[in-house]
């Protein structure tokens, strides 16, 4: 009798182990361990060229070599108007809606977000960003507003739409304000939830990756100060870098057997553009360079990397000619025509007056680590929602 509980008993672990190895090689090794989601608006072509040529012995090795390209076209919002905020929203819900609203179709009902998505899929899911927490980019795949201005409910949503393990960048005023209009102490809540809070670059990386499930850091008012060379070779700098944070996200976040979905906001390379300062265009270009080097290097080979620029910000030299800009000011929006003036040769360009003109037509994918699926030619905000699904 005992040799027939062995054999049956050896059937049962073989018909166990055939169905592991089918269920590894069908489902899960066709999927990316890990998605890294790079946003950055107002990273045109034209600007990595600059960049590239800015300094021949720097080249953008990780940023200009990848698997495919593709390009987004932003119209497919028709008949809605497409704005920063509706094509984010677009691309974390797959589903069109309403200008400056987030998570929500033309109707206003709520859509699932990508980061819910990732989590029901038993993945590990974070947000970096240079800016805030709360800004389009990073708030479009896990907020539900009507108003995307309205920092104190974004605030809050960071820690009540879904348990997001890691979160790292600015935001400081807005979780604040919640806590100064007489509401809730959300880093008081993000500590009892069990968040690893760190406040500058040195306890970020003390962090102990391997144990930390969910890190919370929060390290300026509103976005975070551009790249300061001098201030990292003297050791002193208290910000931590993209680099940093992309590296540190990672780690947190891969000791998971179902993988992880990360989204990564560099919006400082939109901030220079719009102050017309070239240099710090360059220097926050590189800095994402960098950043998807750390990506690469950390992430493993199963790792799907996508670097989305959603819109085009295009500084404006002064002199170029009679050009129509459009400049912010206290007062609003308002368009002036400025005469020609000396020209000056672009690479030397900045700081100037906030002068600038944005091109919500189309923006550009680049796929890294592609893994099974390919994504290339003309696509929609929803398209890409949906290949990420598809990964996920």
């Amino acid at each position: 009798m005992n040799w027939r509980l062995r054999v049956l008993s050896l059937l049962i672990l073989g018909v166990f182990a055939a169905f592991s190895v089918y269920y590894y090689r069908y489902y899960i090794a066709p999927k990316a361990q890990g998605i890294i989601l790079f946003v950055v608006p107002g990273l045109s072509l034209y600007n990595l060229g600059l960049t590239e040529i800015s300094d021949s012995t720097q080249p953008l090795n990780a940023t200009l070599h990848s698997n495919g390209v593709a390009i987004v076209d932003n119209n497919t919002l028709q008949p809605y108007t497409a704005d920063a905020v509706s094509i984010m929203s677009f691309v974390s819900t797959g589903e069109k809606g309403l200008p400056n609203q987030m998570g929500l179709d033309a109707n206003g009902v709520p859509q699932d977000n990508l980061l819910y998505k990732a989590q029901r899929a038993g993945r590990t899911i974070g947000i970096v960003g240079t800016g805030s927490v709360t800004a389009p980019p990073l708030a479009a795949f896990y907020a539900h507003v009507t108003n995307a201005n309205r920092t104190e409910e974004l605030a809050k949503q960071v820690f009540d739409s879904t348990a997001i393990n890691v979160i790292l960048g600015g935001g400081g005023d807005a979780i604040a304000s919640v806590k100064s209009d007489g509401g809730r102490d959300l880093l008081k809540e993000a500590d009892l939830r069990g968040y690893k809070i760190v406040q500058n670059r040195a306890d970020l990386e003390d962090v102990p990756a391997w144990r930390t499930r969910k890190l919370l850091g929060i390290f300026a008012s509103q976005k975070l100060p551009y790249y300061d060379p001098l201030a990292d070779e003297s050791g002193q700098n208290p910000y931590p870098s993209l680099p940093d944070m992309t590296r540190r996200a990672i780690q947190c976040l891969e000791f998971n057997l179902n993988g992880y979905f990360l989204v990564v906001h560099q919006g400082l390379v939109a901030d220079a553009l719009r102050e017309n300062n070239i240099p710090r265009v360059i220097s926050e270009i590189r800095q994402l360079d960098l950043a998807l080097k750390e990506a690469r290097a950390y992430a493993g080979k199963k790792t799907l990397i996508l670097l989305y620029c959603p819109y085009e910000v295009q500084g404006l030299p002064r002199g170029s000619g009679q050009i129509l800009v459009t400049t912010e000011s206290e007062s609003g929006r308002r368009r002036a025509s400025e005469p020609a003036e000396e020209r000056h040769p672009l690479v030397f360009l900045g700081p100037f007056l906030p002068e600038f003109r944005s091109s919500l037509g189309f923006g550009w994918l680049s796929v890294y680590k592609q893994t099974g699926a390919v994504v290339e030619g003309f696509i929609s905000p929803g398209d890409l929602s949906h290949f990420i699904e598809q990964q996920l």
